[in-house]
């Protein structure tokens, strides 16, 4: 028996974006596979010179603010009795730098969130959850992101109508 042979490379799924979980697939292999190992690698040079994330050997990987401005990829390694083989995933955009914009109150065109941080701040602060100061700021504009966009499915009909101008992305 030979070692693994990969037939189709690993694929990376899930929204370039800080705060948010990229996963990564198998891959398909032959050769009786008993085991995989995972290696997250970053390139800040459009992808001509890859480097290993300390610590990133998991299946998935949680985009961070270091993880701006690089691309990422993994390494998928297929091990058996007589060997192991690598094979790299596909890589992902450059992760931008800042993809969170609250709104002003001005009815911005781009705006994805109706609070700012410092607003969330104060009032995770207000109501002792500790556990808003735990979150990475990538997870908590994530999470301010993902609660406009549930007020705005709930809501959608009864604010129909009331923008402040023709082009604000926000329903109110």
């Amino acid at each position: 028996m030979a070692a693994p042979v990969n037939s189709v490379a690993p694929e990376i799924t899930g929204v370039e974006k800080v705060g948010n979980l990229l996963t990564v697939s198998n891959g398909t292999w032959t050769g009786g596979v008993q085991s995989y190992a995972y290696q997250w690698q970053e390139s800040s040079n459009g992808g001509g010179v890859w480097a290993d994330i300390t610590g990133a050997t998991q299946s998935t990987h949680l985009i961070i603010s270091d993880d701006v401005g690089f691309k990422l990829r993994c390494a998928v390694t297929a091990t058996n009795n007589t060997g192991s083989t690598t094979a790299l995933s596909n890589e992902t955009i450059e992760i931008p730098a800042d993809w969170f914009v609250p709104e002003d109150g001005t009815g911005l065109a781009n705006a994805n969130s109706l609070v700012d941080l410092e607003y969330a701040r104060t009032y995770h602060a207000n109501r002792n959850n500790a556990e808003w100061g735990l979150l990475l700021v990538g997870q908590r504009k994530s999470a301010l992101i993902k609660a406009t966009d549930y007020l705005g499915f709930l809501y959608r009909l009864r604010w129909k109508g009331t923008r402040v101008n023709g082009i604000q992305a926000l329903d109110w």
